[in-house]
């Protein structure tokens, strides 16, 4: 079994990932995100209800949609959702995604989830950001690289949580293990990365301990928000989000992938796509990017 994290697009992306692979990934971990299918294909609703106005967010209306792809077998069976856990977070100061798109989507995970399995975190004064304890701008500063110091761990509370465990103290990251894998092999047939908003690369953090291959090491995939991509920070969210140091201490493999912008299709801040920019099929395991990181995923769980 596999985790997933992401921030603000990343964060919603994470929830498609986890939703629509549910057989392979047993939790989440999300900041500044939104319920699953939230947009429904329509931009103007993802950057209106699913980002400021989460008053409009139907949630039985999600449910309904969850409950069609889970039936038309294009997602896996929420069923297995049952004994994950989910690990939320949102601040006060985020005029970005507001506090109340988070809270619904507390509500969509605890309709298939206890909620002795979902921790939020919804009282520190941050802005729109990936939350750390010790990097990164004031906890209530908005802007790049979308890294605030809140004197909060975040990726050591995902690990934990979601991985449902005790984490060893963490050690120095290595930068010699962090290591890139070409996109493109993992793309669908006929499929470019630049097609689908992608960037050529994507990183991954292998512990010394993890690439002897003598040892079983768990996977966690997390999700850089807009505007956090190589492209535009080049590896500041890889390298001070904070899952390395957790992750060389705990043999678990991290994988970035990235996202890229572009015009053609629209995507000028370079988010993941959660609204339909590269498929109608953007939130199910045939959705160009949902497959792309899929395929990376078997390749670090089966190889």
């Amino acid at each position: 079994m596999a985790t997933v994290s992401g921030i603000s697009s990343g964060g919603y992306m994470a929830v498609q990932l986890h939703i629509a692979y549910s057989s392979i990934f047993s939790g989440a971990g999300i900041i500044a995100g939104g319920p699953y299918f939230c947009a429904n294909m329509n931009m103007f609703t993802a950057q209106s209800s699913c980002m400021k106005d989460p008053e409009f967010i139907v949630l039985d209306e999600l449910y309904e949609a969850t409950l069609a792809y889970e039936s038309t077998f294009v997602i896996d069976s929420t069923k297995n959702l049952s004994n994950d856990r989910v690990w939320l977070f949102s601040g006060t100061e985020d005029d970005t995604v507001h506090q109340g798109v988070m809270k619904k989507l507390y509500s969509y995970y605890n309709n298939y989830i206890s909620e002795k399995n979902i921790h939020s975190v919804f009282n520190y004064s941050a802005s729109h950001a990936f939350i750390t304890n010790n990097w990164g701008n004031a906890c209530n500063y908005k802007g790049s690289p979308f890294i605030n110091n809140c004197d909060l761990d975040a990726a050591k509370a995902i690990l934990s949580w979601t991985g449902n465990q005790d984490l060893k103290p963490a050690t120095p990251a290595n930068i010699s293990n962090l290591f890139y894998i070409e996109t493109e092999e993992f793309t669908p047939a006929g499929e470019t990365p630049h097609l689908i908003g992608m960037y050529k690369y994507a990183y991954v953090y292998i512990p010394l301990n993890c690439q002897k291959r003598d040892i079983n090491c768990q996977l966690h995939v997390t999700f850089h928000g807009c505007l956090q991509g190589y492209e535009s920070v080049k590896s500041t969210y890889i390298e001070h989000s904070g899952f390395n140091k957790w992750a060389e201490a705990n043999n678990i493999i991290v994988l970035y992938p990235q996202a890229i912008s572009s015009y053609v299709p629209f995507n000028p801040k370079g988010c993941w796509d959660w609204w339909g920019y590269t498929s109608m099929e953007y939130a199910t395991q045939i959705g160009p990017q949902m497959m792309t990181v899929k395929n990376m995923v078997n390749h670090f769980i089966y190889t």
